[in-house]
């Protein structure tokens, strides 16, 4: 007859072998439950750790948008404040110039364009030099015209220049014909400190420019009487500089002040 216990001894110690591990208990690592394996694997890692070129990218591509859009900006703002301001330019000039008769109406529209532009561009110096240009051919208007609130008029439109020629010369600081019309302006306006620390400023900065030549000529010979000894000088030698046509040019402009330079 079989031994019993001994038979049930050898199936335990079969099961027990195969379906678990024979080494002590003390040294076996317990399982991890798998509740906590499910919950350990399926938090995601941060963006930053898993691909970290990823922001990267994504940054320089909104940067270089954000780039595009603010170069398509301006260069949309300065052309439309060019186009817009085509027709005033070309007549300021020739209001300046004198090559134009003088239009209340087409300098009022020229006014609303070179405002209009500016609203664009507020940081163009060329526009609020050009706007000074406009209202100092408005008083030079209003002047020889002799329209009958000219005293008030006059004055009024040579301080409305003045602004916009400091608006232009604290953009660009060191373009001299700002600086030779800012002195025409202070002379008209009676203001003889800063109209000889403007004028020269003009020369300084630009003594061989012919617009600013003529400009500071103008002025010195319209001055003559109680022009500077350095100013007085200065035209002189200029004249003496010139060739034979230079000198016939500065005389035909003196005789209109009463004034002629002397050949030697």
């Amino acid at each position: 007859m079989p031994d019993l216990d001994s038979t049930a001894n050898r199936r335990f110690r079969s099961a027990w072998t195969a379906g678990t591990d024979p080494s002590p208990a003390a040294t076996r690592t317990p399982p991890t439950p798998v509740a906590a394996r499910v919950e350990a694997t399926s938090a995601p890692l941060p963006l930053l750790l898993v691909e970290p070129a990823r922001w990267r990218v994504a940054l320089a591509g909104a940067l270089v948008a954000v780039a595009v859009l603010w170069v398509g900006w301006q260069a949309g703002r300065t052309f439309l404040a060019d186009v817009g301001s085509a027709r005033a330019r070309s007549a300021v000039q020739q209001w300046a110039a004198h090559t134009l008769a003088p239009d209340a109406q087409a300098m009022a529209n020229a006014q609303t364009d070179l405002e209009d532009a500016l609203r664009w561009t507020p940081d163009n110096p060329a526009l609020h030099e050009q706007l000074g240009d406009l209202f100092t051919a408005q008083a030079q208007a209003s002047f020889t015209q002799q329209q009958p609130d000219a005293a008030q008029r006059v004055p009024a439109l040579l301080q409305q220049a003045r602004a916009a020629y400091l608006q232009a010369a604290a953009l660009r600081p060191a373009w001299p014909i700002v600086w030779s019309s800012l002195a025409t302006v202070y002379y008209g306006l009676g203001d003889r400190p800063a109209y000889l620390a403007a004028w020269q400023q003009a020369l300084r900065l630009g003594p061989n420019e012919p617009g600013v030549q003529s400009a500071l000529l103008d002025l010195t010979l319209l001055d003559w009487a109680q022009a500077t000894p350095a100013q007085q000088a200065w035209a002189v030698q200029l004249f003496e500089k010139g060739d034979a046509g230079r000198r016939a040019a500065i005389n035909r402009r003196a005789r209109v002040f009463g004034l002629e330079f002397a050949d030697e």
